[in-house]
């Protein structure tokens, strides 16, 4: 996600994996964090995994899953408390394409060559990646129906 939107926006420098003061947690006294937060423009990005969404192997458990979720939904009310607009991506968004449609329209966005080498590469990895995403949620499926999740 953020070499995508390092080739696609253009804004000031962002934080990566920032835990602002704004962004605690009132029961566990803990700061939850952005993928990438750019201050000055008041904007934050996050990258959610399918264990955002649903029990997976690497996290079958279904508390874990609505502890994810209540944490996704406390950083969004939190976030829009405080003036910050949350983007969420997730691994079908990881195409220049679908990337373009998530960036809301006040952004500014860079003259990129779209079939230059460098973004013809990282289409490519991220292509690799959703493949990669589908299949694991296919055989995911196929166990969960024999029973073994």
């Amino acid at each position: 996600m953020n070499l995508m939107l390092d080739l696609i926006v253009d804004v000031s420098p962002c934080i990566y994996n920032a835990r602002p003061w704004f962004l605690q947690n009132p029961k566990s006294k803990e700061f939850l964090e952005y993928d990438r937060f750019d201050p000055e423009a008041m904007r934050a990005w996050e990258f959610d995994g399918r264990q955002h969404y649903e029990v997976t192997p690497d996290f079958p458990d279904k508390n874990n899953l609505k502890q994810i979720q209540a944490r996704d939904k406390l950083k969004a009310r939190l976030s829009r408390e405080n003036g910050v607009a949350l983007i969420t991506i997730t691994a079908e968004d990881l195409t220049v394409e679908n990337m373009l449609s998530k960036i809301p329209e006040d952004v500014p966005i860079k003259l990129i060559d779209v079939n230059g080498i460098y973004a013809k590469g990282l289409e490519q990895m991220c292509l690799q990646y959703i493949a990669y995403y589908e299949r694991a949620r296919a055989r995911d499926e196929r166990f969960h129906k024999l029973g073994r999740i």
